[in-house]
């Protein structure tokens, strides 16, 4: 292993260093990244949507603000993330019901997954903030 510099890019990715987009290596503490299927490729697949890049079509302005430049994901994008989210809740669920001492990072994650959409759901932001939203909730 070696060190690097881990930064965030223009696409609010980082780099080689997000586990969405390169197989990482198996690290205790962090052993889920090795859990991360990659990109399908299909784009129908409902899992596709954990590799989409936000456009600017992809982002409606919200007018009558006093500030600009406010707005939110598009609903189709947003209802995409949320059928996701149900999907992974359930699967939750079942897990809990099928064993009585849940894995506690399995449980932050899942609550992390959560206040991301809410915030993407509820929250006027900047087209840039919006992304950084979209690439959290990934």
């Amino acid at each position: 292993m070696q060190k690097s510099e881990v930064k965030l890019r223009a696409d609010v990715r980082f780099g080689p260093d997000d586990p969405t987009l390169w197989p990482q290596p198996w690290v205790e503490m962090h052993c889920h990244l090795g859990a991360i299927p990659r990109k399908p490729d299909d784009p129908n697949d409902p899992l596709s949507i954990m590799w989409w890049d936000p456009t600017p079509d992809d982002f409606k302005f919200f007018g009558g603000s006093l500030v600009d430049g406010l707005g939110e994901l598009s609903g189709s994008r947003l209802l995409s993330l949320r059928e996701l989210m149900s999907s992974m809740e359930e699967r939750i669920e079942d897990h809990k019901r099928a064993f009585s001492n849940t894995n506690k990072l399995l449980l932050m994650l899942a609550r992390a997954m959560q206040d991301s959409f809410a915030r993407l759901n509820s929250l006027k932001t900047t087209f840039t903030e919006m992304r950084i939203g979209v690439t959290e909730f990934q």
